[in-house]
């Protein structure tokens, strides 16, 4: 992989991406997921298909086990998704010119999946926690990421209202529209436009 500046990506492009790999997941199409991941990284890194697998794997293998064990989290599981993820952030680490803090990364990313799944056990609300996932992400004050999460937060409110079967079907042509909104705002922010 050659190197990026993380910060430069095409908002609209990365969140047809995430609402593609969305879709995927509450399917549980795993495999689909993991295929979505691949395309994502080649798109954002401009790298043949050999060269983003490893991350799409670990991107995959992390979500993949924290859809499978929901309800039912051990702290084998918690560890498993934990160190898929951190060996994810440091591939993503070398291949950035910015290094990352892969480890605290990771943790961020775990954390606000929780939070997103167990509000109720957790003070921070789940635009904080991602707001402070996306800041170390791209090395800014979370507050430059308020935005972007509440955005987010928005998108996965609507997956939430049909899980807990408020609604018949999910709004997915709002949720990408939210998620566009995000990324296009995180890109504003983080650039300073």
């Amino acid at each position: 992989m050659s190197k990026k500046f993380l910060k430069d990506f095409d908002p609209k492009n990365v969140a047809f991406h995430e609402y593609q790999m969305w879709r995927f997941y509450y399917q549980h199409n795993f495999f689909r997921l993991f295929l979505e991941l691949v395309a994502f990284f080649r798109s954002y890194f401009g790298l043949g298909f050999f060269g983003v697998l490893l991350p799409a794997y670990y991107a995959a293998a992390a979500a993949t086990q924290f859809r499978k064990c929901k309800g039912r989290e051990s702290e084998a599981d918690m560890q498993e998704i934990l160190q898929a993820l951190e060996s994810f952030y440091r591939i993503i680490s070398n291949k950035s010119f910015t290094p990352l803090e892969s480890k605290k990364i990771a943790a961020l990313e775990l954390h606000w999946w929780l939070v997103d799944r167990y509000p109720t056990k957790f003070t921070q609300t789940r635009v904080e926690a991602i707001s402070y996932w996306a800041a170390a992400l791209f090395a800014v004050d979370p507050a430059q990421c308020m935005e972007f999460a509440t955005h987010r937060s928005e998108a996965m409110e609507l997956q939430d209202l049909y899980e807990h079967g408020v609604v018949e079907a999910i709004d997915w042509p709002k949720i990408r529209t939210l998620l566009e909104k995000s990324y296009v705002s995180l890109y504003k922010s983080i650039h300073n436009v």
